[in-house]
């Protein structure tokens, strides 16, 4: 087999605007659906080796559209199974946690800075009564 099943399934994964992790997927379910294929087919016919022509047959049905979106669909299912498995104990465990960390740094922060300014008014009282008077003066 050469690289035909992996370019027809980019292929039609760009025109369905899947991205690359999606066609990596279904290329994968391609590959073990082949593979479960040629195996049953040669238990079948007591371990000899399948012909070009029937492995053609088969790599034609696997990549047939219908067969193809089945495998999107199928690989589009997995990944978000794996992302929401893979997130979901983490937003648990840091959901209320960091909210409210989040609260308390932002009052920390807001507090500091307050101060910063006032420290810079008390230290800059002379020169801005200064400025105001040489701006009253003219």
């Amino acid at each position: 087999m050469s690289d035909e099943p992996f370019d027809k399934i980019d292929q039609f994964c760009k025109t369905k605007h899947k991205n690359d992790i999606i066609r990596n997927i279904a290329f994968a379910q391609y590959q073990k659906q082949f593979i479960e294929l040629v195996n049953k087919k040669n238990g079948a016919t007591s371990g000899s080796n399948i012909s070009d022509a029937e492995a053609k047959a088969i790599q034609d049905t696997l990549l047939s559209d219908g067969q193809l979106s089945a495998s999107l669909r199928i690989a589009e299912d997995l990944f978000e199974e794996e992302c929401t498995s893979y997130l979901q104990p983490r937003v648990k465990k840091n959901g209320l946690k960091s909210f409210w960390t989040s609260v308390l740094a932002s009052i920390i922060a807001s507090f500091l800075y307050s101060i910063l300014l006032i420290i810079i008014f008390i230290i800059a009282q002379d020169q801005i009564s200064n400025w105001l008077s040489s701006i009253e003066a003219k």
